[in-house]
């Protein structure tokens, strides 16, 4: 009787012990959500065409020289960092012991890809429809521009401006650096440039089946841009694009307004052109050539018919006062209601002067920017 007692007061305990030692060991493992990647960048893909000569490196900011070639197409992908300030293209600064590319710190270009003219008219075409978008924006860089300076600023312009479609751009082979014979080959590279630049608009045109094209060429591009239209306008009249921005155009004013300017109206729905009395590189422009350019403000302020002209003099505070279009908040703030919202310049932050004999616009700013 009590062997028998003995040995279920055993087994009790055996039992409670194993329960305490139940508690005590470690809970199941239980399936945990896994956390959210952050990128400390974004990405902009920017398609382009190009007549540059392809120097047989691999690295993406040396693909392309400065010499004249075949027209070429591609798309990179450009990382525009998460501290990015808006009109700054972020680049290795040596004096912050910065000797190669961080997306994390800078605008850079991860990928290029080379495309056919075949592919290029594929790869655009299911890019559109994964975005869902009807609107492209292409970028025309100026004088001492590189290849990957011009597709670096695509993506920043795309998008600090908040662009919802499609970015491009077309590089010229400008030398991409001052000098006065630099620059006289610009001007020599930027009139053999005109069949190609009309090439890869036609075919833009052709394959956006009806999207809304919108252009922005900035200083001597504007030459290569201008003409270019007006060639588009003999060979092809049913190409319109939506909005087409000349900004700092380094384009004689007197050769526009008379010769170039009536071949393009009706090519676009809306051409603004953005001046400034202010730009040091338009003033040597002038002294350069002895005729006053069409990016020039104040007495060589120019106004035609069918373009809105926005003297934009007093924005930049940069030495050269060049680049304003993509490097102040201002600029940024007015293409952006410009080219994404279609308002017109009486419903946007703009003055109206009238008189000269003609009316213009003039911007309104903070001083402080």
């Amino acid at each position: 009787m009590i062997n028998a007692f003995h040995i279920l007061f055993c087994r009790c305990l055996a039992v409670i012990f194993l329960c305490m030692l139940a508690s005590c060991a470690a809970p199941p493992p239980t399936t945990m959500a896994p956390r959210p990647v952050v990128t400390p960048w974004t990405t902009v893909d920017v398609f382009y065409g190009t007549n540059r000569k392809a120097t047989g490196e691999v690295g993406p900011n040396h693909v392309f020289g400065t010499q004249l070639g075949d027209l070429r197409y591609g798309v990179c992908q450009v990382t525009i960092p998460a501290t990015h300030a808006p009109g700054e293209i972020e680049r290795p600064e040596w004096y912050k012991f910065e000797f190669s590319e961080d997306p994390v710190k800078h605008v850079t270009i991860r990928t290029l890809r080379h495309l056919s003219r075949d592919e290029f008219a594929t790869v655009f075409s299911v890019a559109r429809q994964e975005m869902n978008t009807e609107d492209i924006l292409i970028f025309i860089h100026g004088f001492s521009n590189t290849f990957d300076e011009s597709v670096r600023r695509t993506g920043q312009l795309c998008y600090d401006l908040g662009f919802p479609g499609i970015a491009m751009t077309y590089s010229w082979p400008s030398q991409g650096a001052f000098s006065v014979a630099n620059y006289y080959r610009d001007e020599d590279y930027v009139r053999q440039s005109i069949p190609y630049l009309k090439q890869f608009l036609l075919d833009v045109v052709r394959n956006a089946d009806g999207a809304r094209i919108n252009i922005i060429a900035h200083s001597m591009g504007n030459r290569l841009m201008t003409r270019t239209i007006a060639e588009i306008e003999k060979e092809a009249p049913q190409a319109v694009f939506n909005q087409i921005i000349l900004a700092a155009p380094d384009v004689d004013a007197k050769v526009f307004k008379e010769n170039i300017f009536p071949r393009m109206a009706g090519k676009a729905r809306h051409f603004t052109l953005y001046a400034s009395s202010e730009d040091k590189a338009l003033m040597a422009s002038r002294v350069l050539h002895d005729q006053s350019r069409l990016g020039e403000s104040g007495e060589f302020l120019t106004i035609v018919p069918g373009l809105d002209t926005i003297d934009s003099t007093g924005v930049d505070p940069s030495t050269l006062g060049h680049s304003y279009y993509s490097s102040t908040r201002t600029l940024l703030n007015d293409i952006h209601d410009l080219v994404i919202e279609s308002v017109p310049p009486e419903k946007r932050y703009l003055r109206h002067v009238p008189g000269r004999p003609a009316a213009y616009w003039q911007m309104v700013f903070d001083s402080d920017e």
